[in-house]
């Protein structure tokens, strides 16, 4: 009984404000929503596109580890640079990241500011440099080992 008693006058406080009735309405509400929603839309798939020019075969370790690793990020390869801009564009991709022909061996050897990633955004999108965080690291994975034996191999830095 002493319970039941509680349970009421919490209740009643509560019922007291029209703030929060408003507020259990809306999260009632909202909720309704959520369930209507197809599964789907439930989810985070925040697409990623990517072109490379470059034929060296960084670019396909590249892919092979984006795509294994656990994110919420689909990183996806598109044939051209037309078609990377048009996802961008149409929204499907978040962002699009283009690697120009030589990237990979100019990265390795130190001199990329010649020939630099492009990033594609449209001003809407707001996850580019959390996704620029997990594309670089990625990058970086797949070509430190050959930075490391270009730096041990370099005359000119010992």
């Amino acid at each position: 009984m002493k319970t039941a008693n509680r349970f009421i006058a919490l209740t009643k406080r509560i019922m007291y404000k029209k703030m929060y009735i408003a507020i259990l309405l809306i999260m009632v509400l909202l909720t309704g929503i959520y369930q209507l929603l197809p599964v789907k839309s439930q989810s985070a798939d925040i697409k990623v596109a990517m072109y490379s020019e470059d034929s060296s075969g960084y670019y396909e370790s590249l892919v092979s580890y984006l795509g294994d690793i656990n994110s919420i990020y689909t990183f996806y390869s598109v044939d051209s640079q037309e078609q990377l801009i048009k996802d961008v564009k149409s929204g499907y991709a978040e962002c699009g990241y283009l690697i120009p022909d030589g990237f990979f061996q100019a990265y390795v050897t130190g001199t990329a500011w010649d020939n630099p990633i492009s990033l594609y955004i449209t001003p809407a999108s707001t996850f580019h440099a959390v996704i620029n965080e997990t594309f670089f690291s990625a990058m970086v994975s797949i070509c430190a080992e050959d930075i490391l034996l270009y730096a041990v191999d370099n005359p000119t830095w010992n």
